[in-house]
């Protein structure tokens, strides 16, 4: 498991959204077909059918492992004391995704120095209208 965690650590397209390849499936199908020709013997030799099976395959391994991984961090509290819970068998080979996305800039909408407030007056919903003219218009059609 170490050799594979490593040779997707090779693919940053593959777990690292702040990469600009990150979301190119394209790329990351052919980041994916590398990975499972290194694990693969033969990989190239076998059909369509089979090559997706073991892409397929890989990729629900990684999946496995990168969720239990973060599962793993979420269970332990910050400004919690460390106590007797085992750290994630694969928790050192693994820390590269502790910086994934970290380096991504994130946007907002508010300004830091200029901060408009607009008092806006709310408005009034529309008045339904008055039930008698209502009546009457039903008292004519009858």
């Amino acid at each position: 498991m170490e050799l594979f965690i490593g040779e997707v650590n090779l693919h940053p397209e593959v777990w690292n959204i702040a990469d600009n390849t990150y979301h190119n499936r394209t790329k990351k199908r052919g980041a994916w077909v590398e990975i499972c020709r290194v694990f693969c013997e033969g990989f190239d030799e076998k059909d369509e059918r089979k090559k997706n099976d073991i892409c397929t395959s890989c990729i629900k391994k990684w999946r496995n492992v990168k969720d239990n991984f973060k599962k793993s961090l979420n269970k332990t509290k910050s400004g919690h004391a460390v106590g007797s819970r085992r750290k994630y068998i694969y928790a050192r080979q693994l820390s590269f995704l502790q910086t994934a996305g970290a380096a991504t800039e994130t946007q907002s909408n508010f300004y830091n120095n200029e901060i408009k407030e607009e008092v806006t007056q709310p408005e009034e919903p529309e008045q339904p209208p008055p039930l008698a003219s209502v009546l009457r218009k039903n008292a004519n059609w009858i």
